[in-house]
């Protein structure tokens, strides 16, 4: 949770997709291998709107689609 809260702000958190994504998706997979917040709300916002499983987004990371 500390990390979590550490890493938005408060109108990042209480916004949609941050609470409408699984939270372990978030912990496990998105926060740590972001490099910047930047891209860490890219994947958040990927996450969301086109509906990834957390395989997908592990997917998505690898093929570094931020990048792209």
């Amino acid at each position: 949770m500390f990390q979590v809260a550490s890493e938005f702000t408060v109108d990042e958190i209480s916004q949609q997709p941050v609470g409408q994504i699984p939270w372990g998706t978030l912990v496990t997979v998105i926060i740590p291998k972001s490099k910047t917040h930047e891209e860490m709300l890219w994947y958040i916002n990927a996450t969301y709107k086109n509906g990834w499983s957390r395989s997908i987004v592990l997917n998505q990371i690898a093929m570094k689609s931020y990048e792209r």
